[in-house]
């Protein structure tokens, strides 16, 4: 029975001794520059709590003496309790020939506590800082991070203000250091929380493709406010062809489908890896106003891509009859490879955003009216008024009498512009018309007609 008890003993304390307590260092120093008169105290140094619960003391019961080499004071074990939100500060002098005088009572947030918060007084200048203790990161995820996979940053142990897991990035190799967004993915914080979890795109928006390579993260402020113990690197790549190109024609007429959409990439698809599309479609960008709506995916059978060429076109442009006037899109896509050890799989690779978005725009529909008016004298002659609205100006007529031109090589009925000086015009009268039935057609710039 006694090993018995020895053993859960043991077990019990390993348990222990395994859990990290979290828990900050306080450091605080003060200036004073009237030290001839007075001898300063502080006094009332804690951390806050509003709601009337207990503060948490950083400095002990013993008031320090600032007119020794003691103006400098370090806390290493001050305590976590998540209730308080402000740090107070007090300085008290005691004048030499009898008397007391309060000079300095201050309240700052914990988080520019964390920061590290200068701040001038009466008598002098006072600094103080929070550090949290023993705060490690680590990646959940692999060191390769594919364009559009998901970023799993954690840090240990748990139990901080939120403000202290205040995660940041270099792009430098770790010589200047930059806050990672404030801004929700997916219901989730990016910063100032324990858990971190986003793309590389939700961190560096369109500049991402610039920053291909290796990408650092920690914790901390500024420059010089480190927190995390460690660093994490990741390698940023696209796995998959990046798209250098978007050339796109829309329709020429209302209700008419798209005329091209050509997608160049930097390079071709791999064939050594059996490297092909898995997906690739169109999307709303964030720039249209008011709800995003969603854009169905298009198939990738949809989709020619020449050999040699690096430029897939859509072969199947009356699936975007489904979009809306107005409104930017951008190609979205991802890559695919052949699993190298398991038989009849793949692996998917990068999702990627093409750089080049377009404004999807359907003309509006051509209409005209004609008006003739009546002839003042029997066999007389008229005046048609025609009047165009809608597709894309300028307006045309068709010669009433027939005649012809001849227009890439091919004869046509001539087509006569409603006002060669405005090209907006939405108007023209024919005059002097013989009293005749008339087949009046008319058309836009693109030849589109009445439908």
């Amino acid at each position: 029975m006694r090993k018995l008890y020895l053993l859960l003993f043991l077990g019990f304390c390993l348990n222990g001794f395994g859990q990290i307590v979290p828990s900050y260092t306080y450091l605080f120093y003060q200036t004073i520059t009237d030290n001839i008169n007075y001898e300063w105290y502080t006094y009332d140094e804690y951390l806050y709590n509003p709601s009337g619960g207990p503060a948490v003391n950083l400095t002990g019961a013993d008031r320090f003496f600032l007119n020794s080499p003691r103006s400098t004071y370090v806390n290493n074990n001050v305590p976590v309790d998540l209730n308080t939100t402000n740090y107070r500060f007090s300085l008290w002098g005691y004048i030499t020939f009898g008397g007391e005088l309060d000079d300095f009572n201050n309240a700052i947030s914990i988080q520019d506590l964390l920061k590290g918060s200068v701040y001038k007084q009466l008598r002098g200048e006072a600094y103080s800082e929070l550090t949290p203790n023993d705060l490690a990161i680590s990646n959940l995820g692999t060191t390769e991070v594919c364009a559009g996979e998901m970023l799993n940053l954690v840090a240990t142990p748990a139990g901080f203000h939120n403000y202290v897991y205040h995660w940041q990035y270099s792009l430098d190799g770790q010589i200047t250091w930059s806050d990672v967004p404030e801004k929700v993915v997916g219901g989730h914080n990016m910063n100032n929380t324990e858990v971190s979890r986003f793309s590389i795109f939700d961190l560096l928006g369109e500049n991402h493709k610039n920053h291909y390579g290796p990408i650092y993260f920690r914790i901390g402020y500024n420059q010089d406010r480190i927190f995390s113990t460690n660093t994490i690197q990741i390698d940023y790549n696209p796995c998959a062809p990046t798209v250098t190109d978007v050339q796109y024609k829309g329709p020429n007429c209302s209700g008419e489908g798209i005329q091209k959409l050509e997608i160049t990439f930097d390079r071709a698809l791999d064939t050594n890896k059996d490297e092909n599309l898995y997906q690739l479609y169109i999307r709303e960008t964030i720039n249209n106003s008011g709800e995003i709506k969603s854009t169905p995916m298009f198939s990738v059978s949809n989709v020619t891509y020449p050999a040699g060429s690096k430029i897939y076109s859509y072969s199947n442009i009356s699936n975007f009859t489904s979009l809306e006037s107005g409104r930017e899109y951008e190609v979205f896509y991802q890559a695919q490879v052949k699993h190298p050890t398991v038989p009849n799989s793949s692996i998917l690779k990068g999702v990627l955003i093409g750089s080049k978005p377009f404004t999807y725009y359907n003309p509006p529909p051509l209409t005209f009216q004609v008006r003739a008016d009546n002839p003042i004298c029997y066999n007389g002659k008229v005046n048609i008024n025609i009047e165009a609205d809608g597709g894309t100006p300028p307006y045309f007529y068709n010669d009433l009498n027939g005649e012809t031109e001849i227009v890439n090589g091919v004869t046509q009925v001539k087509r006569i512009q409603f006002d060669p000086s405005d090209k907006n015009k939405k108007t023209v009268t024919i005059q002097q018309a013989e009293l005749k039935e008339y087949n009046i057609k008319v058309t836009d710039s693109n030849n589109c007609i009445e439908q």
